[in-house]
């Protein structure tokens, strides 16, 4: 099989949440796929400098404008030359990939632009619609990382439910490997009650009423 996937993410310099996420899914997926006779297809906007295993390939799509390489030259790509299957794990929709012959799987990170609206700009909230509607409608199935993203596919768009699947957040094996470390601290001492928060320093992570 030929897995193509949205791997675009892999050159961001200012990593957040989804970055890291679309980097550890390709790392486990390429160790999963070693001696199966599966191809992976990563799609780029720049070339990467690492190097993979021959089962991997790295295709550079140029884009000369800022904007729309996901939406536009992405899909145009998918749209001419279909993988067997694609994995968007961004979720980022490709308009000319509804005509593409592929099973195409997303991985929705949450549904904030439908609970808090009045946070994002209206042409963009217009592009977030429009463009989640009908990448979940077109994708054969779909993967949340928590329940509560589910839930709100379960309320938001109860026709998709069936082929949705929270598979949860993991660990990288570096991170498991240092817990293990002799050297690592088993217990920190703190004489009063606190809140632990993981995660960027972003509004959107209501970071005020946690302090409050």
């Amino acid at each position: 099989m030929i897995l193509g996937i949205n791997a675009s993410q892999l050159t961001t310099v200012q990593k957040s949440g989804i970055e890291y996420t679309v980097e550890n899914i390709i790392t486990e997926l390429i160790e999963l796929t070693r001696g199966t006779g599966d191809t992976i297809v990563l799609y780029v906007r720049e070339p990467l400098s690492d190097t993979f295993p021959d089962h991997v390939r790295v295709k550079v799509l140029r884009w000369h404008f800022q904007k729309l390489w996901t939406q536009a030259r992405l899909a145009w790509e998918l749209a001419l030359h279909p993988p067997e299957a694609f994995l968007d794990i961004s979720n980022f929709f490709q308009l000319l990939s509804l005509f593409a012959k592929t099973r195409k799987y997303i991985f929705a990170h949450d549904y904030g632009f439908l609970e808090y609206p009045e946070r994002y700009p209206l042409f963009q909230l217009l592009i977030m619609h429009v463009g989640n509607f009908c990448s979940g409608t077109r994708a054969s199935h779909i993967f949340t990382p928590t329940e509560h993203t589910t839930n709100q596919i379960t309320r938001y768009f109860p026709r998709w439910k069936k082929k949705t699947t929270t598979v949860g957040l993991g660990l990288k094996r570096t991170f498991i490997e240092a817990l293990s470390s002799p050297a690592a601290p088993h217990s920190i001492p703190l004489d009063k009650p606190y809140i632990l928060f993981v995660g960027r320093i972003d509004p959107k992570k209501n970071l005020e009423n946690l302090i409050l």
